[in-house]
Parts: structure tokens; sequence; C-alpha cells
């Protein structure tokens, strides 16, 4: 399985392959020539491995460690690369455009997706963890109070001109609280958020979708009319 230095890897090479094929590689006659379809043809391929991660986990149901997601990445990237540098500065027709755009929005989306679901998965679970210590400790402060002491302390902070013995157990766990409840708030929105990238997940979806209709559409136009770097 991959870390997040060799994604990180992966991206900057994608990003730099993105300003070498804008500014150093032309379109003709490097693209229709053979080194150009050939980069082409293979940036297709790895492109289409990437199918495999969705198809395991929603056909076959494979999640977690039987179906890592650093493969899909992986080829998410590479492939991608290998297209820019096949593409050059500029697509040759209008077919080749509307594919790099889709190729260019499904790399972002999947980006997006993968870091910022990342990071809130991440959060949340800390926030659970978080919670339950704090709940623990809560039932532990409350044992230490008893009912007219909370009570007495509890219509002091209700009101401005209420006066009575300073409780500091009774701080504590009204501290406690306080802390409860902010982690369950902040509990709520992290969830809200993961529910939001499982929607963006279905966003990258339909766009990958799009993609591989575009690809196939570009290759058989391609096809169609001749494929320049045969004798």
């Amino acid at each position: 399985m991959m870390d997040d230095r060799t994604i990180h890897i992966l991206l900057a090479g994608f990003l730099g392959a993105l300003l070498v094929g804008a500014v150093v590689i032309p379109t003709q006659p490097f693209s229709g020539a053979l080194a150009g379809h050939a980069l082409g043809i293979a940036g297709g391929i790895i492109m289409s491995l990437t199918l495999v991660y969705p198809f395991r986990k929603r056909i076959l149901n494979k999640k977690g460690k039987l179906n890592p997601l650093s493969s899909h990445v992986f080829f998410g990237l590479a492939g991608p690369t290998l297209v820019v540098l096949h593409a050059g500065n500029n697509p040759a027709s209008l077919i080749g455009i509307f594919t790099y755009i889709s190729m260019l929005l499904v790399v972002l989306s999947g980006i997006v997706g993968r870091f910022l679901f990342k990071k809130v998965n991440r959060s949340l679970k800390e926030q659970k963890g978080d919670l339950e210590r704090l709940r623990a400790l809560l039932d532990r402060k409350r044992d230490e109070v008893g009912a007219r002491e909370l009570e007495t302390f509890l219509e002091a902070k209700a009101s401005l001109f209420a006066s009575g013995e300073e409780c500091r157990a009774c701080e504590e766990l009204h501290g406690v609280a306080l802390s409860v409840a902010e982690t369950e708030h902040a509990i709520a929105v992290f969830d809200r958020a993961k529910l939001m990238f499982k929607r963006w997940s279905m966003v990258h979806l339909y766009l990958t979708a799009v993609l591989f209709a575009m690809l196939a559409v570009h290759v058989l136009v391609t096809t169609y009319y001749g494929l320049r770097w045969l004798p």
C-alpha cells in the first residue's frame, strides 16, 4: 500500500507533466507520431485500470484492505500523466479537447476527495475518541458532586446576583460538560462533512463515466481518420 509520500510524488509528477506538456511539447508532430500515440495508448490503458477499484467495491463488495485505494490513486495519476505528455500544448481536435478537460476534472475531483475525505474521516475518529474519554471523565466528576451542591452552583451560574461558596468540583464538572457538548457539536459537523464527501465521490464517478465515453469517441475518431504514425 502506498504511503502519502509516494502519492505526493506522483501528484508532483502529474503537475510537472502538465507544465511540460503546456510549455515544451508541441502537439504537432509529436502527438500524431509513434511516440506520441504510444504515450496516449499507454496512458489510456493505465487509466482504464482505475475502474478495477470501483468494480471491486460496488460489484464485488470488497472494501478496506481487500480493495486498497492506493492502486486506484496510482493508476489515476500515472495514466493521466502520460496522456498529458501525449496531448502536448494544444490538443489537436475538439474531441481531444473535451477528453483532456474531462480527464483534468476527474483527476481534480479525485485529489479533492482523496485528501479532504481522509482528513475529515481521521478528525471524526479523533473527535469520537475524545468524546468517549470526556464522557467517562464527566461520570467521574458527577460522582464527586452532591445533588444539592450542584443545584446551588447552577443557580449561582444562572443569576448575576446569586452568591454562594465556591465549588471547585462543580466548576470542573461544568467545564467537562461544556467540553462534551462542544465535542458532540464538532462530531455532528464532521458527520455532515463526511456525508458531503460521499456525495462528492458520486460526482467523481459521473465525471469518470464522461471521461471514458469521451476517450472511446477520441479513439474511434483517431482510428477512423487514420493513424498518422503508421507507414
